[in-house]
């Protein structure tokens, strides 16, 4: 297939390059001292994916447990209203945890589990990421722990996002990158300014003050 003077059958079979390059798009902004670890990620896995054992279980995972393929739902009457047109929507939140999310959240703590890691982490705004990364983890082992990040700022809409559910077995970390002034804060610090407004909302958010 050709499109826009790119010939799409033997496209993917030469991009991303090895630096992670498609043409002049693309390519990876990593601190130096995270880079060992992320050529480690690659190497692992350009090496598991090829493994049958690692895709079945990966496919197994998807439809038994993640709720793939999601459904395409038509939408009939904005269709309608708009007039020559037929809109359709892909349902992603349908997948379990609510939102796309888990998708990379799943191979990737499945990757990690093949590498013999024993814990991931991600960095949420919203909360979603981080609830899909603590569920990945919490199905694929209890001995794969998940710790999440959060600055101050996004602390508002985390709670407003239910992830003091998933803090309540998992270790949640806030980074106060607000001021720069320190690397990590307690929790309870943090919260503290936050508890007359979302107490009575949230009753069983002090579960995030156990954070280390």
């Amino acid at each position: 297939m050709n499109f826009n003077g790119i010939d799409f059958d033997s496209y993917l079979k030469n991009y991303p390059d090895k630096k992670g390059y498609f043409g002049k798009y693309g390519g990876s902004y990593i601190a130096p001292e995270l880079q060992a670890a992320m050529d480690e990620i690659t190497e692992a896995y350009f090496t598991i994916c090829k493994s049958r054992k690692f895709i079945a279980e990966l496919r197994r995972i998807r439809r038994e447990f993640q709720g793939r393929p999601t459904p395409i739902s038509h939408l009939e009457r904005l269709s309608n209203k708009l007039g020559n047109v037929q809109l359709y929507v892909k349902r992603e939140d349908l997948n379990h945890t609510g939102a796309h999310k888990l998708n990379h959240c799943m191979g990737e703590v499945l990757l990690a589990k093949y590498m013999g890691k024993k814990k991931v982490i991600a960095e949420t705004g919203a909360g979603q990421h981080g609830v899909a990364m603590a569920t990945a983890a919490t199905l694929l082992g209890s001995t794969m722990q998940s710790s999440t990040f959060v600055t101050t700022l996004k602390l508002q809409r985390l709670l407003m996002s239910n992830a003091n559910e998933v803090a309540m077995s998992q270790n949640i970390l806030y980074d106060n990158s607000a001021d720069f002034s320190g690397a990590y804060q307690k929790t309870d610090n943090i919260l503290s300014p936050y508890k007359a407004d979302f107490g009575v909302m949230y009753p069983n958010f002090e579960h995030l003050a156990s954070a280390s």
